[in-house]
């Protein structure tokens, strides 16, 4: 069996140029020449030249009121990451459309949606599915714990699905290493044992950057508080035999931003999912929870048929213990045989990341008299009930979690839109059975009291949270002169927000203010704001203006990011229908900051797209940090063809 595997992963990469020859062969063998696409390709020309990305689409129309798009995206150095296949068309008086996600690089499916409406009576009903194979899917925000055990193995299950990958990795920092040249910031443990590594070169990150972005003097201060960290997870042995997952923020080859902006203190930004749907749902309540006595009562033997080969989560004192160089074995409910066996091998869980878990001190003497839990499929072993749990997060002391990650994850909508309401209600499945996740009410355009004012109204329902999200807004306030306004809240566990959004003749704009109320032991101290956005439009203009008084609550809440010390941001924006007609846009954006240079100017960010055919477009972009030595971050040249 380990040959086989061997000889298919070796395989890996022609089978992947088969799979995009086919893809092309698909639009064009399949359908004859009846096809339509776009190619574009994005080429970094500064600081250095490479090709940053490239995707190709393909669409075809194969039967009547029926397309399908082919998808394929490429990132630098040529790597075939992505292949996706968005599908619309007709089923009697239903429309359909979707999108299925595969993982090129992984060779695997990763997630769908499928949407079907029709009409009723006077308004559409909606039926999708939404379908995420696994939670890594969902979002690629991981805790430390779940890249361990390491081992150094390349086909090991936690291994050989992490590596090589990117991902947002966040942990508490327990120590770190540093020389002239370089920093190793550390998780999980310290060195010589097995830990999670954050390397940072400080010939590409200098090392009072850093320490200025994650607000410290001195590195000491960063010991206990968690970090976060995205890149690729590569494997660094040190020392000898000893496998250690790293992230390097130097090679972030893939990334389109300055490398500060991939590390921080806290826990990441959520995924897109995650601001879709909320958090990973699939948090169930554990209910398969048994102590490890009633195995035993009144014996094994009369309990086998019920218990064996079925998963639990078990749980006891422990009586006794036997470790040798190689394995521990816990035994609860007895101090001999029979007894319940935790048995785990330290290939599966390092001696000293046990011991961290449970709380050890001196010796596993220590573990007698404690009460601990383990998860995992029920065996038998010399006549006794035994788990071997396959990774540190299965075990832990005390009494078993309240509740336990599942996948895959399926959300079940029914959206029905009469109107100026709709109502929307999502069901979710988690491989435990379908219940009602989510409900939201919303109303548009409903005449308010008089004069011709009109509110809109909506209300957000979860099965976790209860009422978790309240909007409402107020239009068509006659003010004078022709100058109307529009009044608009939104009440979040998090955040509060109103917005303003006057129209004049030939002028519109939004007025956005972010805030929160701040309380303490159930009394009110006051507004906490966080800043505001302004949005103006004039004819092909716009212009947008935001001062954030609290950076990082106005990332969460815009599309906007903030490096260190600034703390407004300003775009200008133009677009017309160019000479050949495509369309014409050019784009600046500038931030101001305590960094900055002349008038505070910290970053500046612009981007120029002009056709040169019907067909053909040719766009230009740049980034300056002139917080650094070094401004220049990048300098794009790239192109869309439409055939």
């Amino acid at each position: 069996m380990e040959r086989e595997t061997k000889v298919r992963r070796g395989k890996e990469a022609p089978v992947k140029k088969i799979f995009l020859i086919a893809v092309i062969c698909f639009g064009v063998l399949g359908f004859g020449l009846s096809f339509y696409g776009t190619w574009d390709l994005i080429l970094q020309l500064l600081p250095t030249t490479n090709i940053h990305r490239s995707n190709l689409t393909l669409n075809c129309s194969f039967a009547p009121g029926w397309r399908i798009e082919s998808e394929s995206k490429f990132y630098t150095g040529g790597e075939y990451r992505y292949q996706n296949f968005y599908f619309s068309g007709t089923l009697g008086d239903f429309g359909v459309w979707g999108k299925i996600y595969f993982s090129a690089r992984d060779v695997r499916y990763q997630k769908l949606w499928v949407n079907a409406e029709i009409p009723l009576f006077d308004g559409k009903l909606r039926f999708s599915f939404d379908h995420w194979a696994t939670r890594d899917d969902y979002t690629t925000v991981i805790p430390v714990e779940a890249l361990f055990p390491w081992t150094s193995d390349p086909l090991a299950p936690v291994r050989s699905f992490y590596e090589n990958k990117y991902y947002t990795v966040y942990g508490k920092i327990v120590a770190y290493y540093r020389t002239s040249t370089y920093l190793n910031l550390y998780m999980i443990d310290d060195y010589p044992k097995q830990r999670f590594i954050v390397y940072v070169r400080f010939s590409d990150i200098p090392e009072d950057d850093l320490k200025a972005w994650l607000g410290v003097t001195d590195w000491d201060r960063l010991i206990g508080k968690t970090l976060w960290v995205y890149g690729k997870i590569i494997t660094y042995e040190s020392p000898t035999g000893v496998q250690n997952p790293e992230i390097q923020l130097f090679s972030l080859a893939y990334v389109r931003d300055y490398r500060l902006k991939n590390i921080g203190l806290g826990c990441p930004a959520p995924s897109s999912d995650e601001k879709m749907f909320g958090p990973w749902p699939c948090e169930t309540p554990v209910t398969n929870r048994v102590a490890a006595s009633t195995l035993l009562d009144p014996s094994w033997a009369a309990n086998r048929d019920t218990y064996l080969n079925k998963k639990y989560f078990v749980y006891g004192e422990v009586k006794s213990y036997t470790r040798t160089s190689s394995y521990l074995r816990l035994h609860l409910a007895s101090a001999t045989s029979p007894y319940f066996i935790i048995y785990i091998p330290f290939a599966n869980i390092p001696e000293d990341r046990l011991k961290e878990r449970l709380g050890y001190s001196t010796s596993w003497g220590d573990v007698v008299g404690k009460k601990v839990w383990v998860y995992g499929t029920i065996i038998e072993y010399g006549g006794n009930p035994e788990i071997i749990p396959s990774k540190v997060g299965d075990l832990g002391l005390g009494d078993p979690p309240a509740t336990w990650p599942s996948w895959p994850f399926i959300d079940w909508r029914v959206r029905y839109t009469w109107g100026q309401y709709t109502f929307t209600a999502d069901f979710w499945d988690c491989c435990t059975g379908t219940g009602l996740g989510r409900v939201t009410f919303e109303a548009t355009a409903i005449p308010f009291l008089c004069c011709g004012l009109y509110a809109d109204l909506s209300f957000t329902f979860t099965k976790a949270s209860g009422l978790e999200k309240v909007s409402f807004s107020l239009g068509d306030l006659s003010l004078c002169c022709g100058i109307t306004l529009k009044i608009s809240t939104e009440f979040m566990p998090t955040a509060k927000m109103v917005k303003l959004e006057p129209e004049w003749a030939g002028l519109a704009g939004c007025l956005t203010v972010y805030g929160d109320v701040a309380s303490e032991n159930n009394s009110l101290r006051g507004v906490e704001l966080y800043g505001f956005d302004l949005i103006c439009y004039v004819g092909n203009v716009k212009l947008r203006t935001i001062t954030a008084f609290n950076p990082s609550k106005i990332e969460e809440l815009t599309d906007i990011a903030f490096y260190l010390g600034e703390f407004e941001y300003w775009e200008l924006g133009y677009t017309d229908t160019g000479c050949c007609g495509g369309g014409l846009s050019f784009t600046t954006s500038v931030w101001f900051g305590t960094k900055g240079g002349i008038f505070g100017l910290q970053r500046f960010l612009a981007r120029l797209e002009v056709p040169l055919a019907s067909n053909v477009t040719v766009f230009t972009e740049g980034h300056w940090n002139f917080a650094l030595a070094s401004p220049l971050l990048w300098f794009d040249l790239g192109c869309r063809i439409s055939f």
